[in-house]
């Protein structure tokens, strides 16, 4: 099973911080020679996840299921949105995700400048950390515009203090092109704040018909999705309501009960057991082993020291050396 999230980022390629889902997408050995050699299960978090992978790389895997994350409900809870601006009279958008090239913040900022150069007023906040090169170039294109008045990066903010930032702004913007699911989306819709989102890898599976997608790549159609939000309270009350519809699909127990479930199915399956993986082993290690010289002569020896002490043999117990062959031979 595949599943961590805590591998490191590989920010120069374009890639999320996900799980070993992603280096099996991008091709990684090491990974490839960890899970797909073992023929093993694997739980993908979206079945994108699983489409997108290599025909030689999918035949390695014997079973998979596909379960999304849940939401931490608890933390992010339903608020209710006034179909006016917060700050008027300036619209107010949230993109929460670290600065990157594949995250395209630089492409929202430069839809974000187009729009407040036709006369509608736009804010947008920036949250979360940075990888240096983008940051930098982000910085640039803003001083160059002067754009510091309305495009504002607030940096990091504490995971438990990450709901706050909805409450102080009207829509979220999620414009990145490479997610195995999209988490930060999930919790955005928990919380009610209508949403424009990226039409790129897993996002419309997670998301389906929540939000309004446009092309991360594309700063027209950027700019085009910012303004349906902008100019159409109606929409932006329709958007939430799918999305708090849609947030429920997302349930930490439902995850929890799903993943066991999955495992014990698996295991019936194949009949697996400890018991059974030890025969296995020993089978292979009888078969290898047992006839050798070394292995005769060891047992040899063992013999004269337990038989020359007296001690009668009538049980034997496998405490950790090899797969036992010894102790039952000697028994």
């Amino acid at each position: 099973m595949a599943t961590r999230n805590d591998l490191p980022e590989f920010a120069a390629t374009g890639a999320e911080r996900t799980s070993a889902i992603w280096l099996l997408q991008n091709d990684a050995p090491p990974c490839l020679v960890a899970v797909a050699s073992f023929k093993c299960l694997v739980i993908f978090l979206t079945q994108y996840s699983f489409d997108v992978l290599p025909l030689r790389i999918k035949k390695k895997i014997k079973s998979y299921e596909v379960i999304p994350h849940g939401i931490n409900h608890e933390l992010f809870k339903s608020m209710e949105r006034p179909p006016a601006p917060c700050h008027p009279p300036r619209f107010s958008l949230l993109y929460i995700s670290i600065i990157n090239v594949y995250k395209h913040q630089y492409n929202v900022a430069k839809a974000v400048i187009e729009i407040n150069r036709k006369g509608f007023p736009l804010r947008i906040n920036l949250v979360g950390p940075a990888y240096g090169p983008s940051l930098t170039r982000l910085r640039k294109l803003i001083k160059k515009e002067s754009a510091s008045d309305f495009i504002n990066y607030k940096g990091p903010v504490a995971y438990s203090e990450s709901s706050g930032e909805y409450e102080q702004n009207d829509a979220f913007i999620f414009a990145s092109s490479c997610e195995t699911f999209g988490m930060i989306l999930t919790e955005a819709i928990a919380i009610g704040i209508p949403i424009a989102c990226s039409d790129r890898s897993s996002l419309p599976e997670t998301m389906q018909d929540v939000p309004v997608y446009f092309d991360p790549e594309d700063v027209g159609s950027i700019e085009k999705a910012i303004l349906k939000l902008m100019q159409q309270p109606e929409l932006r009350a329709e958007i939430s309501a799918k999305g708090l519809k849609r947030a429920q699909s997302f349930d930490w127990q439902k995850c929890a009960n799903a993943t066991f479930g999955y495992l014990s199915e698996i295991a019936l399956k194949r009949k697996l057991s400890s018991i059974q993986y030890h025969d296995t082993e020993a089978g292979a290690f009888q078969a290898k082993y047992l006839y050798r010289r070394s292995f005769q002569a060891r047992l040899q020896i063992w013999n004269q020291l337990i038989y020359g002490q007296g001690i009668k043999v009538d049980k034997s117990m496998d405490i950790g050396c090899g797969p036992g062959w010894m102790t039952q031979t000697l028994s």
